[in-house]
């Protein structure tokens, strides 16, 4: 980033005294006298000691770092700056040299028309330093906004893990505690695989993303759980190439959508039913389906009214990370609930 500020700088003070040159030695009898190798000379002095001055005024600028919220340091800055650039330029043309210009030729070099040439010089380095310090103003506003933005999702982000944390513990507790009673060898199982669940959520520490195989795994921990509690009532299949274990997604956004279904869809069939987690890409996007037996009626956490945490709080952090480059979308599809998630290529 410095690096890419550095070059822009560069680029547009070198062009901005060019332009300058050119505009303040025409028409030619602004020319000093001399031969043309003169004439050269007067043009390089003259681009070399303003590219050279406004260089080393960034420089110092920077060094002094002055808080640029108050404008007033701004306009001071500015003011120093011209005065002391336009001054030193004065002081470097304004002798009995070969800076006599033609259209002072044979009238007597005075105080007054030193004053005047040292008051054109500053107003000549007056644009510059305006500008300079307009698009270095803009710059830091919109970083400061920038920074803002960020901070706000920031918080907003470890409010939702926050929020999520509780909230996954609390429904695997719910679904392992109907087994204490009922089947407490399983219970045990299911424990087991709570604590594995557990280990890895830890590990993610709910990062803002993280790869799908890694996040394939807390799937797989998490149904492992549920199996034990439907037995045969819930079949599971995953078609997710391997090789698509690289791209980033959201940690826990497949444990949730999975979650989702069971606990409206299966777990509200005396029959159970099945999940399907699918994979696929385009040219830009990776596509996550999880896919239920059930009806959208039979799944009140998807309606607009009633959404339950899981799924909001899965919209809420989809938005924050990825904006408009990721989709969320449940609909119905024949006797099918399909969840689909589309996340930009990210590896």
């Amino acid at each position: 980033m410095l690096q890419k500020k550095d070059n822009l700088f560069w680029k547009l003070n070198l062009s901005w005294w060019a332009i300058d040159m050119a505009v303040a030695t025409l028409p030619t009898y602004k020319l000093p006298e001399g031969s043309p190798l003169t004439i050269f000379f007067f043009y390089i002095l003259h681009y070399g000691v303003m590219v050279l001055l406004t260089g080393l005024y960034r420089v110092i600028y920077n060094k002094i770092n002055p808080d640029e919220t108050k404008k007033y340091l701004l306009i001071l800055s500015s003011v120093i700056g011209v005065i002391i650039v336009g001054g030193a330029f004065f002081l470097l043309n304004s002798h009995d040299f070969i800076y006599h210009y033609k259209f002072w030729e044979g009238t007597e070099y005075t105080f007054a028309m030193r004053i005047d040439y040292l008051t054109s010089t500053i107003w000549q380095s007056t644009p510059w330093f305006m500008g300079y310090h307009i698009i270095r103003y803009a710059r830091i506003s919109t970083e400061r906004e920038v920074k803002l933005q960020t901070s706000l999702q920031n918080s907003e982000l470890e409010r939702l893990r926050k929020q999520l944390n509780p909230h996954f513990l609390f429904n695997a507790l719910n679904g392992i505690k109907a087994l204490v009673i009922s089947e407490p060898e399983k219970s045990r199982d299911a424990i087991a695989q709570l604590s594995d669940l557990l280990r890895l959520s830890l590990k993610t520490k709910l990062k803002e993303t993280i790869i799908l195989s890694e996040e394939l795994k807390i799937l797989d921990s998490y149904l492992s759980i549920e199996k034990i509690r439907f037995h045969e009532r819930l079949n599971v299949e995953i078609d997710i190439p391997n090789d698509y274990g690289k791209y980033r997604i959201l940690p826990f956004c497949l444990q949730i959508l999975a979650e989702n279904a069971i606990k409206h869809g299966i777990g509200k069939q005396k029959k159970g039913g099945f999940i399907k987690v699918l994979g696929s890409r385009d040219e830009n996007s990776l596509i996550l389906k999880v896919i239920n037996s059930g009806t959208l009626s039979e799944t009140p956490e998807t309606s607009e009214e009633n959404n339950g945490i899981g799924l909001e709080n899965l919209r809420k952090r989809l938005k924050i990370n990825f904006g408009e480059n990721a989709i969320f979308t449940i609909q119905q599809i024949d006797n099918e609930v399909v969840s689909t998630m589309s996340f930009p290529l990210e590896s």
